[in-house]
């Protein structure tokens, strides 16, 4: 499940990025 993997690794570093973006969302 290659595509699983890869689609995993794009959520990752799409939540690192609206992390980054609004560090307000981690107080929720």
């Amino acid at each position: 499940m290659q595509n699983g993997r890869l689609w995993y690794l794009l959520l990752q570093m799409e939540l690192s990025t609206s992390r980054k973006l609004k560090p307000w969302n981690l107080e929720k």
